[in-house]
């Protein structure tokens, strides 16, 4: 088996226990998710993506 594999299946593992946990319910998951991000607001960091043509690589380090 490949490195890959085992990390993909490794993915798959945690996703498939996630599902289970909120019964393949797509939307209490995303609920749940969503009161975590609120809970945890202060934690989250944002960042912008910078314009790639006003961007000048050359100062970027």
């Amino acid at each position: 088996m490949k490195r890959n594999d085992i990390v993909i299946e490794g993915i798959w593992a945690v996703r498939k226990k996630i599902a289970e946990e909120f019964n393949n319910d797509t939307h209490a998951f995303i609920e749940h998710y969503k009161k975590l991000e609120e809970k945890y607001k202060d934690r989250i960091i944002t960042r912008s993506i910078p314009d790639v043509k006003s961007t000048n690589f050359s100062t970027l380090s």
